[in-house]
């Protein structure tokens, strides 16, 4: 979807009452106009809902903005002013819909003193009635002022606020439901935003229910800016212990936005503008920088010294912000140009580009004066709309002269309706060549540092101070001059916090992450503060990037204060893009390596590229220096400087980096496998010391703290990590995730280097033994969350103190019932050894497979054997058995049941080209784990279903539960690929029934091209087909065309036939009288496209069961997982669910029949479980049956129990978590599934995924059913229904009807509805009844023959003359296919399109997937882009002449190492079917030109689409 801003249109206009403006009450108010709109229609109503307005002395009005009309007015008078804006709920009452619709009273006579601000008016209207039918108002006094009024209709709830933080919660008729105070920590609310728990992309995922209300309050305190969260559901209203510190000076802002997404922006009053994305972790809330601020400019702003008292009139702001969802930011400001406009600026913060711009000239009933003396501000409108408002600033009681208010009181205050479109997702490809568009509204990099207005006299006096400094070389006295102020800066800081000492604990905690971290790690709160205070007052983004550049200005390798840098790196102000090229190519220059260490550790934003540039520099100094020492050669100077690499590349880890951009930057930079090899023998020397570390924990490691909680004793995890930092040894987890990087991205360079292997080996023999204990601790996550869950409630609890025991009985209770379930007490979870990676399962491929010639490859999916090869019982059975029958099994690999492990392994199995046959054996079950055929299935080019039939019923034979099997089979390219199960049982029967009467052998035979002749002559020697001599002579030498109503031969080189009939406009008119020239013109084949895509319409929208009646629709709708899977605790495997602290032993067996889930199980029992069933309550791991034993079984004979499980022993004691899944392991509620535009593709990856995350319909753009049917008396129907009448008529039996079959099975193929209208006789009428029969029945047309000269070419004059329908083109300049005709005609209100193909076979089909292909998709919603089949570039086997058309030649496309190579299919005209057999491209040739070549060499290279899988030399 493009971004763009409309053209505002005014919605209304209020004139300012003079008695309002008069009032010395009000001078400060904020805007003589407020205004909201709902977001839900009402049944009758707009769909863009009602803007409701409340004008300051007039009243209260509901305005529709479609009519533009009100719907409801409320007149008050102009002794009645609003506290804020008006807010409308629409509710359901008594089966009839009504408006209640909700304002705050500042003033008014009907009030009394005390009650003003405090005072809601409601109005209940029925929307049956008429306008202004009901003026019946009622009262509510809230216990504080009214600041804002929220409405939700979707919980019908009604929230007052307050601006210092208090709330109030009722329902629509003022029953309150709930009460927030004042906040014990004061602070002005500067701006809130109140969100429902379903909508907020960043609230906690629990425990707070979808149907919660989240408030963000944005609350300055002092010079700090926080954000608090309330959250409302039930009965409670419960705000967060600690706010979060916003980064920026709370002093000088103008606006903030923050979206449901969680983009924050937030502008200040000199421009600067900073963005950051708020996240809930563990149900915290955290902040993060989405992008580094930037300042505007040609906008007006406030001066800084008058933004402290933003609500006098004189004061507002002229810049407001709105959210417009996902990273999108609307900005409307007043431009500073000589004449100002209104400027509509919609940027995507996350990226800082601007996608559309529009300039307003500024309304004529707005004052005219310099500066602008109005305020505007831009409110939530619907999902494409905003409304802005704009209000003169003008204050009637001033000293101003009679002639000044008179012509004040004439201004007017306006609402315009902004119209917007944005897409639904910020991505990087809306943002990709949008970079320059924002220019003109940034400050230059480049402006003066000293010179800028926007730095106080103290920070410009610094700035002067270093440039001159620098400018002399003189470093100390630049380092000094700066630490000196940044001395006096904190002495004033900590004089002016004397007034209050203690920081509120929430903004220390909160801000160490921004500000000198490290300092504080380990410290107690006063240190903290302490630190805190030190570094409180505000360096600001502009003077910090002034200081950098100028400190960074001299030339690179002199000298310059690096002490500067130090301090400002420590307190996490600088970032990589303050100086042009980058801080650390600054810092390199001028051999700063220290510094760039620092950097590492304290800068955000260095690019992948920029870090492994630099690693690449301490790589090749190391190999210099290994090298210099083996030979006693001295180093050069210039390394000297250089660090030691394990001490960069342990910094380098460290490092926060993204998958793909490191994957990019190591191919960019280690293109050479030396040094490659250099980081991975640093990085097994790692792997080596954490594999021998030992990591003891003891019960002295936990203490009681003051307030009786256990906690762990301070300093034990530092201590950790000062050792581990002294050993400069990274987190294994870093270390790992770099090592998958390298693998990723330089798999082929280290194939070709002899070491590489050998380091890998050792590296895999380090890591297996902590697989297992890797995964087992992960699973400690689910069962120890009530532990932290109780931990942390305690220390909160704990914190609170006395608050705790006026907490709500109900809470209490809840609580002691919570700590009474677990039975533990609280505790502190101890440090686990961080989780090992899949990365082991790379190893585990890479080591395992021998790359050798292949004919016959084997693949066991198993976890188990995966583990232990001996547990593999299946794998050698198969490998025998086939070894026997003479095949070559040279490969026999094992994979987990792991859907991306076993995807790798068979993609380059089946991509080499020299395998033959793939088989697998196990993962084809109903378990959570079996996910074979969902592996393999998107790889198959064609399903071999008859391959599955046989396997299951085969196995049906035998047992019924073979029908719980999922085997598939098919082709991947030239190789045959088959699964079977993993039971040694089954694995037989299925071998049995593959290998009897040579079915694999006869399948590989016609899978490398082979006819499989020989096995049909065996299987039935004296026996041939009917036909197959007819066909055989329509096939050869001199044949008879049909379709073009004539018959000619053909002897050698093909000519087109000599025209004989006439064709005319006018099917009535003689034959000697029509036409002999076509009336339609020629035009090219671009253009005849353009006009396919642009006369097609597109379908209409429709829920779709989700089934493989799907494949090849396009989604109309976003698909968002409606909850987490699984939803609660799963098992894995078959087996029995147990606690993990029993030990081995027997126990009694319960069922699903004898055992609820929801109690507890009892002691000394065992739970039996099937795959994918949830845990019974109590229990944490499932053991396997394979490591069970039977012990006895029910033996009474007259019970239901009979035969059943009684007692059996466990065999070996199983971890916690060992088998199950845990919630939302495999998708996260809220995640983004689908888009709308994707393709759901016939591989059925699409269809499955719809399927896992629960959705049985989805929205999809209806795929068109399309009518087909042959014209010609002398076609015949091969199948017998329909012939043609000429049979025996001097020896004419007819043609074939070729084409019709081929056209219905391309299209069923794409998985088109297809209606069979037959052959249509040459006849006026038979065409006309065809041509509206198929208009009935379906959404497209084609047909094919009649499109020519011929006397019995119909088509074109039925379509015009007898439908009433527009041929857009009748002939094409192509080849085949001249005469191809694309028309539309009006049916039912709409028109549909029909294509009348030429009537050969060849141009029949090679003309469908040139036009008719692309307009199917275009009406199935497809994107335009993608109608059109794809195209590569080929090179040609073999010369092509050029024809004056433009030519479509049929080829065949095979894949080589040298590339993709085109072979001809022989012969090209026409009628010659046989052309298209096995052709799976077609080369478009371009036009002969008269001074060009005649013909393609071989050898040259054309464009070819694509209609077919492409395969392999």
């Amino acid at each position: 979807m493009s971004s763009n801003v409309g053209d505002p249109f005014l919605l209304s206009s209020h004139p300012i009452s003079s008695k309002f403006a008069l009032s010395k009450e009000t001078i400060n108010r904020p805007s003589f106009l407020y205004a909201s709109q709902d977001f839900a229609a009402t049944e009758g109503a707009s769909a863009d809902g009602h803007v409701t307005v409340a004008v300051q002395g007039d009243g209260v009005h509901v305005i529709d903005p479609v009519s533009l009309h009100p719907v409801s007015s409320h007149t008050l008078g102009p002794s009645t002013t609003f506290m804020c804006a008006p807010a409308t709920l629409l509710t359901s009452e008594e089966r009839k819909q009504t408006r209640r619709t909700f304002v705050a009273i500042e003033s008014s006579p009907e009030i009394q003193e005390k009650e003003r601000g405090c005072t809601v008016w409601s109005w209940k209207e029925n929307l049956s009635k008429d306008l202004g039918s009901s003026q019946e108002k009622h009262t509510f006094i809230a216990s504080h002022k009214v600041t804002r009024i929220f409405a939700s209709n979707e919980s019908q709830t009604l929230l007052l606020l307050s601006s210092e933080g208090e709330l109030t919660w009722t329902d629509p008729s003022f029953q309150p439901r709930g009460h927030f105070p004042p906040p014990a920590i004061p602070g002005s609310v500067f701006k809130t935003f109140v969100f429902s728990r379903q909508e907020c992309a960043f609230a906690p995922t629990s425990p707070i229910p979808a149907n919660d209300i989240l408030v963000f309050n944005f609350v300055i305190l002092d010079l700090e800016l926080q954000l608090r969260r309330i959250t409302l559901g039930g009965d409670a209203v419960v705000a967060d212990a600690n706010p979060i510190v916003i980064p920026v000076n709370a002093e000088n802002i103008v606006d903030i936005s923050l979206g449901e997404s969680g983009f924050l922006s937030i502008l200040s009053g000199d421009g600067f503008w900073s963005s950051f994305r708020v996240d809930s972790v563990s149900g915290k809330m955290v902040i993060s920088q989405s992008a580094a601020p930037f300042q505007l400019k040609g906008l007006s702003f406030p001066a800084k010294e008058r933004t402290k008292s933003l609500k006098s009139s004189s004061n507002r702001p002229h810049t407001s912000l709105l959210s417009l969802g996902s990273s999108h930011v609307m900005l409307a400001g007043v431009t500073t140009s000589a004449s100002p406009e209104i400027a509509l600026l919609l940027w995507d913060v996350q990226y800082s580009v601007l996608l559309d711009s529009h300039m307003l000239p500024i309304p004529s009933s707005l004052p005219k004066t310099s500066p602008p003396d109005f305020s505007l501000s831009l409110v939530p409108g619907t999902s494409n709309q905003a409304l802005l408002l704009l209000t003169p600033n003008t204050n009637l009681s001033s000293n101003k002269s009679q002639k000044a208010r008179s012509s004040s009181a004439q201004h007017l205050s306006s609402i315009l309706v902004v119209p917007f479109n944005v897409p639904s997702t910020s991505t990087i490809a809306n943002a990709i060549g949008r970079g320059s568009r924002g220019m003109e509204w940034k400050e230059s990099e480049l402006s003066s540092l000293s010179g800028a207005t926007t730095l106080d006299a103290t920070r410009q006096s610094i700035i002067k101070q270093l440039e001159n400094a620098v400018a002399k070389g003189d470093v100390d006295p630049a380092n000094t001059t700066f630490l000196e102020w940044v001395e006096r800066e904190s002495a004033k800081a900590k004089a002016k916090d004397k007034g209050n000492p203690q920081l509120p604990e929430a903004a220390v905690e909160a801000t160490d992450m921004l500000d000198g971290f490290e300092h504080t790690q380990g410290k107690n709160m006063d240190e903290k503060r302490k630190f805190r205070s030190d570094n409180r007052f505000t360096l600001g983004h502009f003077f910090t990037s002034s200081v950098v550049r100028i400190v960074l200005q001299k030339t690179p390798g002199t000298a310059y204060p690096s002490k500067i840098i130090h301090y400002l790196m420590e307190r996490q102000a600088v970032s990589h893009s303050m100086i042009e090229g980058g801080l650390l190519p600054a810092l390199s220059d001028r051999g700063d390596w220290e510094t760039i260490h620092l950097a590492l550790k304290k800068v955000v934003d260095i690019p992948e590229s920029v870090l492994m540039h630099h690693l690449h520099i301490v790589v090749s100094a190391h190999r210099q220096k290994s090298s210099a020492d083996s030979m006693a050669i001295d180093q050069p100077p210039s390394h000297a400087k250089i660090p030691p690499l394990p001490t960069f590349f342990a910094a380098c880890l460290g490092y926060s980096t993204s998958g793909p951009a490191l994957r990019i930057s190591i191919r960019k930079h280690f293109s050479g496998a030396e040094d490659l090899i250099c980081l991975l023998e640093q990085l097994e020397h790692w792997v080596v010391q954490w594999s021998t570390r030992d990591m003891p924990v003891s019960f002295d490691d936990v203490v009681t703290n003051e307030n009786g909680v256990h906690i762990a004793k301070a300093g034990r995890d530092a201590k950790r990590v000062q050792r581990r930092r002294a050993e400069a040894l990274p987190d294994l987890e870093n270390i790992l995730l770099f090592l998958q990087a390298i693998l990723d991205s330089s798999f082929l360079t280290l194939l070709q280097n002899e070491p590489a292997p050998k380091i890998l080996q050792r590296l895999s023999d380090y890591l297996e033994p902590h697989i297992a204990a890797g995964d087992d601790m992960e699973l400690l996550r689910g069962p120890l969350e009530p532990f932290v869950k109780a931990q942390a409630k305690a220390l909160a609890g704990a914190q609170k103190g006395s608050r705790k025991q006026d907490s709500d009985w109900r809470q209490r209770r809840k609580q002691v019932h919570e700590q009474a379930a677990i039975a533990i007490g609280l505790y502190q979870p101890m440090v686990m050894r961080p989780r090992v990676s899949s990365l082991h399962r790379t190893y585990r491929t890479y080591l395992i497979l021998t790359i050798t010639t292949f004919k016959h490859v084997l693949c066991s999916v198993s976890d188990t054997a995966s583990r232990d090869a001996t547990a593999d019982k299946s794998g050698p059975i198969i490998k025998e058995t086939f070894q026997k029958r003479g095949f070559q099994c040279v490969a026999h690999t094992i994979v987990p049941d792991d859907e991306e492990s076993i995807t790798q392994v068979i993609r380059d199995w089946s991509h080499r080209g020299d395998i033959d046959f793939i088989i697998t054996t196990g993962g084809t079950g109903f378990g959570g784990r079996d996910r074979t055929p969902e592996a393999i299935r998107p790889l198959l080019d064609r399903e071999a279903s008859g391959i599955v039939h046989l396997l299951l019923s085969s196995s049906l034979t035998h047992t019924p539960f073979a029908a719980l099997s999922r085997p598939i089979a098919g082709t991947i390219r030239n190789t045959l690929v088959v699964t079977l199960p993993g039971s040694t049982k089954a694995v037989k029967e299925n071998l049995a029934a593959l290998l009897s009467a040579g079915i694999v052998e006869h399948a590989l035979d016609l899978v490398k091209g082979g006819s499989g002749k020989s096995i049909h002559d065996a299987l039935s020697p004296s026996k041939a087909d009917a036909n197959a001599s007819l066909l055989e002579s329509a096939m050869s030498g001199d044949h008879q065309h049909h379709h073009q109503r004539h018959t000619h031969h053909h002897h050698g080189e093909h000519h087109a036939p000599t025209p004989r009939t006439i064709l005319s406009q006018d099917p009535n008119l003689p034959v000697s009288a029509r036409q002999r020239v076509s009336p339609f013109p020629l035009i090219s084949f671009d253009e005849a496209l353009d006009i396919v895509l642009g006369e097609t319409p597109t379908l209409g929208i429709e829920r779709k069961a989700v089934t493989r009646a799907l494949n090849g629709s396009v989604m109309a709708e976003d698909v968002y997982a409606s909850g987490d899977i699984p939803s609660s605790q799963t098992t894995s495997i078959d087996g029995y669910a147990i606690r993990s602290s029993d030990p081995p032993g027997t126990y009694d067996v319960v069922t699903p029949q004898t055992h609820k889930i929801s109690a507890p199980l009892p002691k000394g029992s065992i739970y039996r479980i099937n795959t994918g069933a949830p845990l019974p309550q109590g229990t944490d791991a499932v053991i396997m049956v394979e490591d069970t034993k039977l012990i006895s079984t029910h033996s009474s004979p007259t019970t239901v129990f009979d035969s059943e499980e009684k007692e059996v022993e466990t065999l070996a004691r199983i971890p916690p978590g060992e088998n199950v899944r845990m919630p939302g392991s495999d998708v996260r509620k809220g995640d983004l599934v689908f888009q709308k535009q994707d393709i759901l593709q016939g591989a059925g990856g699409e269809i499955g995924t719809l399927i896992f995350v629960g959705r049985k319909e989805v929205s999809v753009f209806r795929k068109p059913v399309v009518a087909i049917l042959s014209t010609g008396n002398e076609l015949c129907d091969i199948q017998g229904n329909q012939g043609s009448d000429l049979h025996n008529l001097d020896g004419w039996s007819g043609i074939w009807d070729t084409n019709r079959p081929s056209l219905q099975a391309a299209l069923e193929n794409m998985n088109y509805e297809v209606v069979d209208l037959g052959i249509v006789a040459d006849d006026l009428d038979a065409h006309t009844n065809a041509l509206k029969s198929g208009l009935h029945l379906a959404d497209l047309v084609l047909t094919t023959g009649g499109t020519s000269m011929g006397a019995s070419d119909l088509l074109k004059p039925v379509i015009e003359r007898h439908l009433d329908g527009t041929i857009h083109f009748g002939r094409v300049k192509a080849k085949p296919g001249k005469p191809t005709t694309f028309a539309t005609v009006p049916f039912q209100g709409a028109r549909k399109p029909i294509f009348a193909l030429p009537g050969n076979p060849a141009s029949a089909l090679v003309t469908f997937y040139l036009f008719v292909v692309p307009a199917l998709r275009k009406m199935g919603g497809w994107p335009t882009e993608r109608c059109q089949l794809p195209r590569v570039r080929v090179q040609l086997t073999s010369s092509m002449k050029l024809d004056p058309r433009a030519e479509f030649h049929r080829v065949i496309i095979r894949a080589s190492p040298d590339g993709l190579k085109a072979f001809s299919t022989g012969a090209q005209r026409s009628s010659r079917v046989a052309s298209l057999s096995g052709a799976n491209g077609l080369v478009a040739l371009p036009p002969r030109k008269e001074d060009g070549p005649s013909e393609l060499m071989v050898g040259e290279f054309a464009d070819a689409i694509i209609i077919d899988e492409i395969r392999n030399l």
